[in-house]
């Protein structure tokens, strides 16, 4: 090998891995894009996962694809630049708004809200401007009250019809005491913004945030404006097919999570906040800082993820759903908007989040290694995702259904690792150890599934399939 051969071999060596800030060197870009389209070739069989995903270090995409439907009845694709709802991601923006108004001097996050909204009730006097933006304000969650689901979603409503759904409700607890997700404190700072901005809360925003950004595919969406290239929504109906969402008035998402961008938008977005774009170093600093009594820093979950300090924001509204995901310590960020699925994005954004920090989240995370491991190695990988990611239940139907697909592979003995592995996770059930049976005498090993089909009647002894399997086994 000649001495530039060598050379640019030893470039390409060393410009293929990605270090952290410590010197600490973490997975290749190639490597982890390897993966990526591994992990969404899953996605998209047993999820039918629709919408965009981008990953990023330092601010460049080395993975920025889109999937699925923006429109099933057209049936025209999603594309890197369709718009989708972001639901409560919209909350960053929000807060945003609120911090920069402090900048400006037309508030102090520390001010009773009473000093900034009209008319409080006096159950509200030590609720402060902080207290909203962390959740910690006591106030109910006016979106989960009845009164504001079915037909009240279907018309715009005003501020004051929205505030009497809550403002005379007694308070869940005291300000400042305990963290809990809250829409009704978006919905005041909402309110704080248009009296400060003299304007409406979009108005203020796209002036301090999406201009100087040069966001423009970013706003909040309106049911009469024509949207280029905005998608639909879609839930998955229980035959697997897509159905149109239900229907609901953006207007009263407004600064809870009636936003809608792109991906690549929600990257300039991250990006601002590595500059002095639109706020200070310190500013920035002060926004990421977790408050003592609630995960949340000003509008963003601060926390660590295996070995990487994270900030991140999840949103979901009418099928629609967006993660946006600073590993701050790998200086990578993961962004994914969905328009298909309740929870669809925040899945894939876990996933990929959790395969950098080395910390499964979904089983759809580790689907690789569930083709090729025993059940035994898989255990640990199910233990570390259960306490990492509780929000997200380890499902036996998945298992099974990851099984099913190695047996139509011809991959008999993997898929009974993965029945073998349901039933180390589910020892009551007697579908998995029936499964598990069926598998075995597939494989000619009859022993071994008698025993499973013994064991399944022992959970039940009116199981029609392991009776019948045992008699036939027994002849």
């Amino acid at each position: 090998m000649n001495t530039a051969i060598l050379l640019l071999a030893i470039l390409l060596s060393f410009n293929s891995r990605a270090t952290t800030d410590d010197g600490v060197e973490s997975s290749s870009d190639v490597e982890l894009r390897n993966w990526l389209r591994e992990y969404m070739t899953f996605a998209q069989k047993f999820d039918r996962f629709g919408g965009v995903v981008l990953v990023a270090r330092k601010g460049e995409p080395f993975f920025h694809e889109a999937y699925g439907m923006a429109n099933h009845e057209w049936n025209v694709p999603n594309t890197l630049d369709t718009k989708f709802r972001i639901g409560s991601v919209s909350k960053t923006f929000t807060a945003a708004g609120i911090v920069k108004l402090a900048e400006e001097g037309k508030l102090n996050l520390d001010d009773p809200i009473s000093k900034h909204i009209d008319n409080c009730p006096a159950t509200w006097a030590k609720i402060t401007i902080r207290h909203l933006l962390v959740h910690t304000s006591g106030l109910v969650n006016y979106t989960s009250l009845p009164a504001a689901q079915g037909d009240f979603l279907l018309k715009p409503h005003s501020r004051e019809e929205v505030l009497e759904l809550f403002r005379d409700m007694p308070l869940a607890s005291a300000p400042g005491e305990k963290y809990s997700y809250n829409n009704s404190g978006y919905f005041l700072l909402g309110i704080v913004i248009e009296k400060h901005s003299g304007g409406s809360c979009e108005s203020y925003l796209r002036k301090v945030l999406f201009e100087p950004l040069g966001l423009e595919n970013t706003g909040f969406e309106k049911d009469m404006p024509l949207l280029t290239k905005r998608a639909s929504g879609y839930r998955i109906s229980d035959t697997g097919n897509p159905e149109n969402t239900f229907y609901m008035d953006m207007e009263n998402a407004s600064a809870i999570g009636g936003l809608y961008s792109t991906a690549e938008d929600l990257l300039a977005w991250d990006q601002s906040f590595n500059g002095n774009q639109i706020f200070s170093p310190q500013v920035i600093e002060s926004i990421f800082v977790k408050d003592e009594n609630s995960p949340y820093g000003l509008g963003w979950v601060v926390d660590k993820l295996g070995d990487s300090d994270r900030a991140y924001h999840d949103g979901g509204i009418t099928d629609f759903s967006a993660s946006i995901q600073r590993l701050t310590s790998k200086q990578i960020t993961v962004i994914v908007i969905s328009n298909q699925g309740s929870d669809a994005a925040i899945k894939v954004a876990y996933d990929i989040s959790g395969k950098i920090c080395s910390y499964p989240a979904t089983v759809r995370g580790f689907h690789g290694e569930l083709t090729r491991l025993k059940c035994t190695e898989l255990l640990p990988l199910i233990d570390k995702a259960k306490s990492a990611f509780p929000r997200f239940r380890i499902n036996e139907g998945l298992i099974v259904e990851i099984a099913k697909d190695l047996e139509s592979q011809g991959n008999v003995s993997q898929a009974i690792e993965v029945y073998s592995l349901n039933c180390l996770l589910f020892q009551t059930s007697e579908t998995a150890f029936c499964s598990l049976g069926e598998a075995l005498l597939a494989a000619g090993r009859k022993r071994e599934a008698k025993e499973k089909f013994q064991k399944c009647l022992e959970l039940n002894p009116k199981n029609e399939t392991a009776l019948r399997k045992v008699v036939e086994l027994d002849q």
